[in-house]
């Protein structure tokens, strides 16, 4: 009995420091000095930030992540992260960012959680600084307003599976249903993703599809919602050593009663390239889009076109810290309507740094470039 005994407590302390695990707190910064200037028809707005301009270039963040080996070539990992308010007290933390776990292992990986989708990595080849004019230039046209699909997948579960010879496929799904006294809430949806990293090319494929069902409520007052929206998007870079051009585009298309909307329907591109200099890595991007809005009720057809250019550089200070400036312009085209306003134009001038802590990082979900902006 006590050789039993004394062999299963040898055991344990065998398997206990077998088993490796990790945890790791990290998180990112970015502040600067921004001037901007749009103009709206005749009237013109300035402002001006010399130590508040904030996450122009990466979103401020701050998170967990960990990993433990449960043997067998599995293992099993998290990451929470939240948003970070850095120019505002009292205001510091934000929203989820991520809250995943996560088992991986040869049949690579399955998450489940809340993070960045396929369509997320697609928008994610841009070289533009996001919170500057021209930057984030895809996920502005196809946002929630025009009812494209989002770049965080909430309370959904993700595969991504083994790459065969630089090629592989992901998916993240979700289903949400409520039902209280025959009144029905349902959120569900797909999106589906065809990657290819392999020598000097990178290529991504997203498509995607959501529902949404809700009825209408009085306090507040909203509006039943059933609504479809379908999201394609699609991204390809080539490494030629010197530069590194790519090329974006998402199609997007929302259909069904979403408040006063019928339908909105958005395209857009953006083109663009870095040119690795040593610590000196400038960019240029140029974009486009058009979002044309079918309201309910028989009322006119709205249409809407964008442009947008932006050049900077970023100056690697090491291999975690980096400074950076940007210079762009957007630039919208649309018809004037009744209690609405036609052109504006936007110019935006940014520089700050964006130091990062990162310890060590984990392979989750989502196959990011090298700078992360959102």
């Amino acid at each position: 009995m006590n050789k039993n005994l004394v062999a299963l407590a040898a055991l344990a302390v065998v398997g206990a420091a077998s088993a490796q695990s990790s945890v790791t707190l990290y998180g990112r910064m970015d502040l600067g000095t921004s001037y901007n200037k749009t103009t709206q028809g005749a009237a013109t707005a300035k402002s001006t930030s010399l130590a508040g301009a904030q996450n122009a270039r990466t979103i401020g963040r701050l998170g967990v992540r960990g990993s433990e080996d449960l043997g067998g070539g599995l293992k099993a990992n998290f990451n929470i992260e939240t948003n970070l308010n850095p120019d505002l007290a009292g205001t510091t933390f934000g929203s989820t960012r991520t809250a995943i776990l996560q088992l991986q292992g040869a049949f690579s990986s399955a998450t489940i959680g809340t993070y960045l989708n396929t369509i997320a990595e697609v928008r994610g080849y841009s070289a533009a600084a996001v919170l500057v004019a021209g930057g984030n230039f895809l996920d502005n046209v196809h946002g929630a307003a025009s009812r494209g699909l989002g770049i965080r997948s909430e309370n959904a579960i993700g595969y991504r599976s083994p790459s065969f010879g630089g090629l592989d496929l992901s998916i993240q799904t979700k289903h949400e249903k409520t039902e209280v006294a025959g009144v029905v809430n349902k959120a569900t949806g797909y999106i589906a993703g065809v990657g290819y990293n392999n020598g000097p090319v990178s290529a991504l494929l997203a498509l995607g599809q959501g529902k949404l069902q809700a009825p209408a409520t009085l306090v507040p007052v909203v509006p039943a919602t059933n609504a479809k929206v379908s999201d394609v998007a699609f991204a390809v870079s080539y490494n030629l050593g010197m530069a590194v051009p790519y090329v974006q585009f998402e199609n997007s298309k929302g259909t069904g009663t979403l408040g006063a909307t019928a339908e909105v329907k958005s395209r857009s591109w953006e083109l663009g390239s870095k040119f690795p200099m040593g610590a000196f890595t400038p960019y240029i991007t140029v974009s486009g889009g058009k979002i044309k809005t079918t309201p309910a009720a028989g009322l006119a057809t709205a249409e809407r076109k964008t442009r947008g250019v932006q050049i900077g550089t970023t100056y690697d200070l090491s291999k975690r810290t980096y400074v950076y400036a940007a210079l762009g312009q957007d630039k919208n085209i649309a018809a004037a309507l009744a209690g609405g306003v036609g052109d504006t134009k936007a110019y935006r001038l940014r520089s700050g740094s964006g130091p990062q802590l990162l310890i060590f990082c984990l392979q989750t979900c989502c196959r990011r470039p090298k700078t992360d902006p959102l």
